[in-house]
């Protein structure tokens, strides 16, 4: 993680009043996305929020990043304590 908060410039751009949200042209993992929060409550309340989407993942990846709406609201989901759980093809938080 600590490579893409220097990727993003997390210090330069962190705005603590709001979940920050960042578009990378390819992501550096086999995902779309990625949700970067502190796992400890007390320091999230700090409000150090980020998402991260992305054009692209890696090549050889399952999945196309074609539609960065559903990647932005699945890891929004995360934000709200959502996990991988539903049916595969019909709900946000499932993969795939």
């Amino acid at each position: 993680m600590l490579f893409l908060q220097k990727t993003i410039n997390a210090k330069k751009y962190q705005n603590y009043n709001a979940i920050n949200v960042y578009y990378l042209p390819s992501m550096f993992s086999k995902s779309c996305g990625t949700t970067m929060m502190h796992p400890n409550p007390t320091e999230r309340k700090k409000n150090k929020l980020n998402v991260i989407i992305a054009k692209k993942a890696l090549p050889g990846f399952k999945f196309t990043c074609k539609n960065s709406k559903h990647t932005l609201a699945h890891e929004l989901g995360h934000m709200l304590g959502l996990n991988h759980k539903g049916t595969k093809g019909k709900d946000l938080m499932m993969w795939g």
